[in-house]
């Protein structure tokens, strides 16, 4: 079907009928005895592609703006994982993880979240500041990566509830939004604060261990019950909601606790880390001796 053109304003279009008035004006007149030939010809031609070209525009400013202003790699809906933790330091196995979830689940964007007061763990010997800058550090130039600083902002315990429910005010109700989280937090799941909320706000998608097949508590049993997909598919099937555990190709057995345990000691702890944390670390006398 094609579009229909209005004339612009003065003109008439060819298919309207002239009133009496408007055949006998000395404009009407005028144009009626203009000669047709190739150089005029051309010229209707591109006065009309003209007016074809600007009410397309028009009509394509009308729908892009009724339309989401979300464009994910996969589609106008978002789709978002948040991974959270202390980072204390990040590590390649964060890094690797964050990168290889990105990809199982075709997201946007991973946002790695610096937990500001971890509410199951002792609080990180080196501030949340300095754990957001070597997370940053750490990240740059990578896509898909993003320090998401705001759990610095709030007071008192860093529930990850809260954090779900900011993310979903920001991306909106469509968004796909998932919270990522490993093997060791996830049998801990049902005790988390809030824990319902969590699927009221998110998916959850639990990184899996390969060797470790122990039983769930019961309270988690009861967590997820009706809750859990067996693929990528029916996990983005709705905003949230849904539990899946995934395995990924890489599992670095990489831990913090042995980082800061060789910081202390002072052996190397090259390509464990990216090359700019070490010297952000080193350039602020982070985890040596003398700062425990």
């Amino acid at each position: 079907m094609k579009d229909h053109v209005s004339p612009a304003k003065g003109q008439v279009a060819p298919e309207q009928t002239l009133t009496n008035e408007q055949a006998l004006s000395p404009e009407a007149l005028e144009d009626t005895q203009r000669p047709l030939n190739a150089d005029s010809l051309a010229q209707e031609r591109e006065a009309v592609h003209h007016d074809t070209e600007s009410a397309h525009d028009s009509r394509s400013r009308t729908d892009t703006a009724a339309e989401p202003s979300f464009e994910g790699c996969l589609g106008p809906v978002p789709r978002v994982a948040m991974l959270g933790g202390t980072f204390d330091p990040i590590h390649h196995g964060h890094l690797r993880s964050a990168i290889e979830l990105r990809e199982a689940l075709g997201l946007d964007h991973v946002l790695l979240v610096p937990s500001h007061q971890p509410p199951h763990r002792a609080a990180p010997g080196v501030s949340s500041d300095q754990r957001l800058a070597m997370l940053e550090a750490a990240i740059e130039g990578e896509p898909g990566l993003k320090a998401d600083g705001r759990e610095l902002l709030r007071d008192g315990p860093s529930y990850s509830a809260d954090t779900l429910a900011s993310l979903r005010a920001e991306y909106g109700p469509q968004a796909r939004l998932v919270m990522a989280i490993g093997h060791d937090a996830f049998l801990k799941l049902g005790d988390w604060h809030a824990a319902d909320r969590l699927f009221d706000e998110a998916h959850v998608v639990v990184i899996e261990r390969p060797d470790h097949d122990a039983p769930l508590p019961r309270a988690l049993e009861a967590l997820i019950q009706g809750r859990e997909v067996d693929s990528v598919a029916a996990l983005m099937a709705r905003p949230g909601g849904h539990l899946l555990r995934l395995s990924l190709p890489t599992r670095m057995a990489i831990s913090a606790t042995f980082v800061r345990e060789r910081l202390a000691l002072g052996d190397s702890v090259r390509y464990l880390l990216p090359e700019a944390v070490i010297r952000h670390i080193e350039a602020h006398g982070l985890y040596c001796p003398s700062s425990s």
